[in-house]
């Protein structure tokens, strides 16, 4: 049995970056596991990417090496 994920909408996707924002603050490792749990909801990478940097004053370059990193 295959269990199905409900893809996440944009606008949830934008109030999971904002928490994690406010919460862990404006660095590298919280734009990283915001980006995590975009694309692992659902949200295509290219989409996630940007959504975390509409919110995230980091490096695209750093949070793309640093995803890539993990795998």
């Amino acid at each position: 049995m295959n269990a199905s994920v409900e893809k996440l909408s944009i606008t949830d996707a934008k109030q999971i970056a904002k928490t994690l924002l406010k919460q862990f603050g404006n660095n590298l490792a919280t734009a990283l596991d915001c980006l995590l749990q975009l694309t692992d909801r659902g949200i295509e990478f290219p989409t996630a990417v940007s959504l975390v940097m509409d919110h995230f004053n980091v490096s695209q370059d750093d949070l793309t090496s640093a995803y890539d990193e993990l795998f």
